[in-house]
């Protein structure tokens, strides 16, 4: 039986990571996973880190990954950070849980771990998406606890606050438009063993919720904390974000004291003509990124700074920050990756954020080390798309293996081949929809449109051999039953 084997994967950009104290950048591309050195630009490694499933989160620590997406989850280490040759291996087999994985965080010091877990950590926390949290150790790939809320509900987002299993809570933006805060290791009531397996999540034993955080009119998609500030914020369907003032928690170890904690809104930010899927809160600004396509920087005073645009025509759903806080990088549904310098002024009375754009999306560059024969075909994509800068592929068909041949959206076929590009046709009737088809001889395509025209035409020269119209649509509804 032949075997396939993919040479290139370009989609939507879903998650994007920076690795601890480096210049690498991690991005979740379907279930690749690309490596790319943002102080060269190039993509020097590619990996599929999941059988099939989209990417939706990464973590690091140190040469430790966890990546998953959507009820699969995958222990990765990097074999290298330093050199021109980064590789990426699995550690074990992938698990697959009952339900959606929302967020992962690494476990630091407590129940059933030791100093050691700094360096090969072995436990991890995940939230579920119908407000399950597990506890799960990854070396003996054993469950540890099962907890469930009290609240039964559909989460679209969640955050776990702390790193330590005996004091962690978890930050869950419910259906419902409120976050509710409610802590995994609260001792419960009829206090069970824990379940054999890792799918075997009951419905025993639910915890109450601590606090409730009311405001948004839309369902929440992303939460996250910044503990030196004590700030939690969130990003909704109503177009906003949200910043709240934690006053009373305790630092010991890990953070203390949620069961007393008191929240103030202290922003309610509006600044994006659509949705925002994700936002960072920074030592001095805040980031959001959106489904129109833009990513903002605001000051703590609630201002937006500036507001950059360069991805086209579709949302931006990955967004990440490096640790020196003087990168952004945001992927979106366009597939490309850009790298934002965030400098501040030096006048400190002025809160100016210089944002240089990237010379080029970080896609435009591959290491000649890694170069293969999927570089190649990339290079062909990128001479078509270039052709019409507006131009959306909606239908791609290879052509002797060697040709591509692409349908855009806005009614144009294109024909590459050896590194010459030739539009075979622009028509409007055939923009927003069409069918395109090779003969088996692959010497002619059968293009059709809504409005039912059939078009047959020579690929090498452009010639139409048939047109005509095979259905018409009808100007009045019938006034009888058919």
């Amino acid at each position: 039986m032949a075997q396939l084997e993919s040479k290139l994967h370009l989609g939507p950009i879903t998650a994007l990571h920076f690795l601890d104290h480096c210049n690498l950048l991690l991005a979740g591309e379907g279930p690749y996973i690309n490596v790319y050195d943002t102080d060269t630009n190039l993509l020097v490694s590619t990996f599929c880190a999941l059988p099939h499933q989209t990417v939706h989160g990464i973590i690091s620590r140190g040469r430790h990954l966890c990546i998953w997406g959507e009820k699969y989850l995958q222990s990765i280490v990097v074999e290298s950070q330093t050199s021109s040759n980064r590789r990426l291996q699995k550690n074990g087999e992938g698990i697959l849980f009952q339900d959606w994985i929302l967020n992962v965080c690494w476990l630091g010091t407590g129940e059933g771990t030791g100093e050691q877990i700094e360096e090969s950590p072995v436990e991890v926390a995940l939230a579920l998406a119908h407000n399950t949290v597990i506890h799960y150790n990854l070396l003996t790939r054993q469950t540890l606890h099962v907890s469930h809320c009290v609240e039964k509900c559909i989460l679209y987002s969640s955050r776990f606050l702390g790193s330590c299993w005996d004091d962690i809570v978890l930050a869950a933006g419910t259906v419902f438009n409120q976050i509710i805060i409610w802590k995994p290791s609260t001792q419960q009531i009829h206090e069970t063993e824990p379940p054999s397996s890792v799918h075997d999540i009951g419905e025993q034993n639910r915890i109450e919720v601590m606090h409730r955080l009311d405001g948004h009119q839309g369902v929440i998609f992303s939460i996250h904390f910044h503990q030196k500030h004590e700030y939690l914020g969130s990003v909704s369907d109503d177009r906003s974000l949200r910043i709240w003032k934690i006053e009373g928690l305790q630092f010991q170890g890990d953070l203390l004291g949620w069961d007393q904690a008191t929240f103030t809104v202290v922003h309610v930010l509006f600044g994006h003509s659509a949705r925002l899927w994700d936002f960072c809160i920074l030592q001095d600004y805040f980031v959001t990124i959106g489904e129109d396509a833009t990513c903002c920087v605001w000051n703590h005073q609630g201002n937006v700074v500036t507001k950059f645009t360069g991805h086209k025509g579709k949302s931006i759903r990955a967004l990440a920050v490096n640790d020196e806080e003087t990168i952004v990088a945001s992927g979106g549904g366009d597939t490309s990756i850009r790298l934002w310098s965030l400098k501040r002024d030096k006048d400190p009375t002025t809160s100016t954020v210089h944002i240089n754009t990237h010379p080029s999306s970080l896609r435009d560059g591959v290491s000649s080390t890694d170069s293969t024969e999927s570089d190649t075909i990339s290079s062909k994509c990128q001479t078509v798309s270039m052709s019409n800068d507006s131009a959306t592929p909606r239908s791609v068909g290879i052509v002797d293996h060697t040709g591509i041949l692409v349908m855009t959206h806005q009614g144009a076929l294109i024909f590459e081949s050896d590194g010459e590009c030739k539009v075979l046709m622009e028509e409007p009737s055939y923009s927003s929809y069409s069918v395109m088809s090779l003969s088996p001889c692959q010497h002619l395509v059968a293009i059709g449109n809504i409005h039912g025209y059939l078009r047959v035409l020579n690929i090498q020269t452009g010639m139409v051999s048939n047109y005509q119209q095979l259905w018409k649509k009808e100007t009045s509804f019938p006034t009888q039953p058919i």
